[in-house]
């Protein structure tokens, strides 16, 4: 009597036989593989051991500010966190609009908030109270903008599919508060 196998579909596929089927299926292949591995794993060294012995990160938290914003005004700073938190709230609007099926506090989800805000709260003796206040708050419109576009996404089920829509919802608003006017304007000649 024969058996008969069911092949296993890829998602039930072990990593070893993955690995063995993509990564070492003939010798050129292994060879390929251990080389690039070793490449990465002794440019991962290097890039360690330098960043813990070599680099003098002094310049580095002594010109923050300058990194973050560049040479824009003081004064205006204001507009740069304007514009990170529009963009924020209307990438989680997108998100939450092209994602509708996907639970909204998943583990892996919440996992990586959490490291974010404690990433954010780590760097405070850095870059100071308000901004890491602010960062956290980010966050949170972040989750905002994705529990308001996932109830958006079941309501009206034909913006989910207009994907360039979301685009544009995402990344127009933070650009026009950053530069302080309007991007596309009829009333200007080209």
């Amino acid at each position: 009597m024969t058996e008969r196998l069911i092949p296993r579909s890829p998602a039930q596929r072990r990593p070893w036989s993955w690995m063995r089927q993509n990564l070492f299926n003939s010798w050129f292949n292994s060879l390929l593989t251990f080389v690039s591995l070793s490449l990465a794993l002794w440019l991962a060294i290097a890039i360690l051991s330098w960043t813990a012995t070599v680099a003098q990160w002094e310049a580095v938290t002594a010109n923050l500010r300058l990194y973050f914003a560049g040479r824009y005004p003081v004064e205006l700073l204001w507009r740069v966190w304007a514009s990170l938190g529009l963009i924020v709230t209307q990438t989680g609007l997108s998100w939450g609009i092209l994602t509708p099926d996907v639970s909204l506090f998943n583990r892996g989800d919440l996992l990586i908030f959490g490291i974010l805000a404690l990433i954010f709260i780590g760097l405070t003796p850095t870059i100071g109270t308000t901004a890491a206040v602010i960062l956290v708050a980010m966050l949170v419109l972040l989750l905002l903008g994705r529990s308001l576009g996932k109830n958006i996404a079941q309501n009206l089920p034909q913006l989910a599919k207009n994907r360039v829509f979301c685009l544009v919802n995402s990344l127009y608003p933070g650009a026009v508060v950053a530069t302080g006017r309007r991007l596309f304007d009829p009333r200007k000649p080209r």
